[in-house]
This record gives structure tokens, C-alpha cells and sequence, in this order.
């Protein structure tokens, strides 16, 4: 008897094993715009989030910048490009010139701008940039904000231009009038003047306080999603339509997430409240509201969790 109890244990230890290696390690990346109301500016972030068994093993999360950043031109860039391809814009007193066009991917952009109230608005951008063809209404930043048709929201417009940041490809643009067949024709030109971006590229790797202060609140915040399975939901409304947003703020300024809202969109409101009430359901984040904004977190989770959720299940096959 003995023996065959080894034999039969032995047995279900090889059958948990073979199960085990079953699972895979696979990273799946979101891409997507940041409304930091906190630092009153827009960037484009890219958050890589690897899954293994089901649940998450890492979170990555690197910010690049918008054309209100690297567009800005020097007086004599602005010269270089002629007055016909910038934009001058006064913000709180302050004139900046703008490049007027740039490119990527077979797309050109053309900047208009706007008040100092409708740079608030922004989140610090004065400026927009709208295609100069295509069937694009939004400007550049509603653009890269639109999630995209997959199953799984992971922003390919958003991808693409951060994609093009990483491999130097956007380019700033002079526009020309050309003669073709005896007609004017207009041109956009590679122009001599190239994105000016601070160190690097990356939120990662400049020195400017408002990145750096960012920088150190990313660190605490990325190991709180190890180990977690995500089902975030940026807000729920009970059958009386009563709405529970799934982050807040406590009482010492820490964000706090409830991961079981995303169950009870429409249930009865008593069944909504019970949950929402309960404080076991709430994890207090790493962060304070001093450190990153309402907007961001709200980002942040929605990127790791579609991604999560789009490899989730191949991480256990």
C-alpha cells in the first residue's frame, strides 16, 4: 500500500507539473493619452504589462511628448522655416513660435491655435494640429485618443506615433507651391529643422522637475499591479442609475481602486452600495494625489488592464 501511495503521488506531482508548463510569460503593450491635470501638460504613454499564469509579473509604464513640446522653435529656426511655416503663440505673456506642419506615417499636420483660456482647457497645450487630408475631424490629440476597433482598446493611432518618436521618424515640414501641368500645386517639403525633444525622448530620462517628480511616482506605483488580475472599470451606475466611480481619494490623500465594480453595472443599488461601502474591496495605491492626477491614474489602469485582459487567457493555455 505504501508503495502505491508513493507511486500515485509521485503520479499527481508529474500531472501538476506537466499543467504548470503549460503557462507562458507574454507582454502585452497599451498605448494612450495622459491628461495630467497635476503637471498641466499632455503626454503619450506606453505601458507594458506581462502576464504569466493569469496574472500579472511586471508593469512598465514610459511617457513620451506632444508637438506643444518638441515643435517649439528657436528665433533662429523660426527664420530658417520662413514666416509662412510657424505659428506664433502668446501664452500668459509669453511668445513662442511653433512649427506649422509636420509628418509621419504619410500623414501632414497643420497647427492653429487658440486663446490662453483654450490652452488651460487643454492641459497646457496652446496649440493644436489638425491633418491636412484624410477623413479626420479631431485634432491631433483626439486622434491619437481614439482606442481603436480591436477587441482589446490598445490605441494603434496612439502606438504609431509613439512609435515614430522612438525611431526619429516625425518630420517637421515646409509648405511650397509647386507648378505641375501649368497649375499651382502644393508641396510639403522635409524642412532642415528637426523635433527638438528633451534628453532622450522620454519622460524617463530628462531632467526637468515636473518629469522627474513623475518619474519617482511611476516607481511606487508599478509593483502595486504585480501579482493582481485587473477588471477595471472607470465607473458603474446602479439599476437607478446612481454612478460609483472604482477610484477615490481617502482621507491622506492616497488613490484607492475597487477592482469588484466592474460585476455590478445595473444590479440593484442596494447590491452596488454593499460592494462600493465595503472597505475590503478597496486597495490603497502607492501615490497621492500630489503625486500623479486623477486623469493619469484613471490611465494607468485602464492601459494595464487592456492589456492584461488581451493576453490573460493564452498566458494559461
Amino acid at each position: 500500500m505504501k508503495k502505491t501511495k508513493m507511486f500515485l503521488s509521485l503520479g499527481l506531482l508529474g500531472i501538476a507539473s506537466s499543467l504548470c508548463s503549460c503557462a507562458k510569460t507574454l507582454t502585452a503593450t497599451y498605448y494612450g493619452v495622459n491628461k495630467d491635470s497635476l503637471r498641466k501638460c499632455i503626454t503619450i504613454c506606453k505601458i507594458d504589462t506581462t502576464v504569466h499564469n493569469g496574472a500579472i509579473t511586471d508593469v512598465k509604464i514610459e511617457e513620451t511628448y506632444t508637438p506643444a513640446v518638441w515643435a517649439k522653435l528657436t528665433p533662429e529656426q523660426a527664420t530658417s522655416l520662413g514666416e509662412a511655416n510657424t505659428v506664433k503663440v502668446v501664452v500668459n505673456g509669453e511668445e513662442i513660435q511653433y512649427a506649422k506642419y509636420f509628418s509621419y506615417e504619410d500623414l501632414t499636420w497643420e497647427a492653429k491655435t487658440g486663446s490662453d483660456e483654450v490652452a488651460d482647457s487643454m492641459f497646457g497645450e496652446p496649440i493644436s494640429y489638425y491633418a491636412t487630408s484624410g477623413n479626420f475631424d479631431n485634432d491631433f490629440i483626439r486622434y491619437l485618443d481614439i482606442a481603436g476597433d480591436a477587441t482589446y482598446k490598445l490605441s494603434p493611432n496612439a502606438q504609431a506615433y509613439f512609435q515614430a518618436v522612438e525611431e526619429d521618424k516625425i518630420v517637421i515640414q515646409k509648405k511650397e507651391t509647386e507648378k505641375k501641368n501649368g497649375n499651382d500645386v502644393t508641396v510639403y517639403k522635409t524642412s532642415d529643422i528637426k523635433p527638438t525633444f528633451p534628453n532622450g525622448k522620454m519622460r524617463s530620462t530628462s531632467a526637468a522637475e515636473k518629469d522627474t517628480s513623475w518619474r519617482a511616482a511611476v516607481e511606487k506605483l508599478c509593483p502595486f499591479f504585480v501579482g493582481k488580475k485587473m477588471n477595471y472599470v472607470d465607473s458603474i451606475s446602479d439599476d437607478d442609475l446612481e454612478k460609483y466611480e472604482s477610484v477615490k481619494i481617502n482621507d491622506e490623500d492616497f488613490f484607492e481602486y475597487n477592482n469588484n465594480l466592474y460585476y455590478l453595472n445595473e444590479e440593484p443599488a442596494s447590491k452596488v452600495q454593499k460592494s462600493y461601502n465595503n472597505k475590503k474591496n478597496w486597495q490603497v495605491l502607492p501615490v497621492k494625489k500630489t503625486e500623479l492626477s486623477l486623469n493619469t491614474i484613471n490611465e494607468y489602469l485602464l492601459g494595464v488592464n487592456n492589456a492584461f485582459a488581451s493576453v490573460e487567457y493564452q498566458s494559461v493555455k
